[in-house]
């Protein structure tokens, strides 16, 4: 796995690589949100992880940028007390975050549930119709009236956990941890946000529901077709 990582802190992105390579992975680093889009358009990259405050172009903008073209996982590093970086940096695309400082433990194994991007299901066909929804699960695509809707790795592992118990609800501490293996209660957020953005792709409404349904002070359901 080749993993980029962008921060104008040299002291940081080579901690990131020190814990990254401990892991076997391959590291490239770029000092800059300007370097690291020419390093990501020119390079097979697997995950990344960007600062948020860099000079050039921040990490926000490069989020965005990649998101164009690539549902590759995305973590940003932001201040614990920047509860709105947060937010925003979700919504334009992130699939996690890690508050700084971080945990080494917390960062590989963060890095490792979004590696895990093998979306095989047991008992699940290759092509699973839901609704106006149909997602062929051995190429990881989903569309919505036949026209492709590009989703980003974590929004994709909650459609498919909903669609596979329609009718089922699930909290959002069952959600978080089963896209990421683990749950803090300060990541509540990161479901409520990820769920407002794969309802936008899903052309669904919040307010009036055909799939995805919010169960006032339980969790998420998708609605039986």
């Amino acid at each position: 796995m080749r993993i980029l990582v962008a921060d104008d802190k040299p002291d940081l992105s080579n901690l990131v690589r020190i814990y990254m390579e401990k892991e076997g992975w391959e590291v490239i680093v770029g000092n800059d949100g300007k370097v690291a889009l020419e390093i990501f358009q020119s390079t097979k990259v697997d995950l990344c992880i960007f600062d948020i405050m860099m000079p050039g172009l921040d990490g926000f903008s490069l989020v965005q940028k990649i998101r164009k073209t690539s549902n590759v996982p995305i973590i940003i590093l932001t201040a614990k007390t920047m509860n709105q970086d947060i937010v925003l940096g979700l919504d334009l695309g992130a699939d996690d975050y890690i508050c700084k400082p971080f945990n080494s433990l917390e960062l590989v194994s963060r890095v490792k549930a979004q590696l895990r991007r093998s979306y095989t299901f047991s008992g699940c066909r290759k092509i699973l119709k839901f609704g106006d929804i149909e997602i062929n699960t051995e190429k990881c695509q989903v569309f919505i009236n036949e026209k492709d809707c590009e989703l980003t790795a974590t929004e994709y592992k909650i459609l498919i956990i909903l669609v596979n118990s329609p009718d089922h609800i699930f909290t959002k501490n069952q959600l978080y941890n089963e896209v990421f293996g683990e749950f803090n209660f300060k990541d509540e957020n990161t479901i409520t946000v990820h769920i407002s953005r794969l309802r936008e792709k899903l052309m669904d409404s919040s307010r009036q529901p055909r799939y995805i349904q919010t169960i006032r002070g339980l969790g998420y359901k998708i609605n039986e077709q």
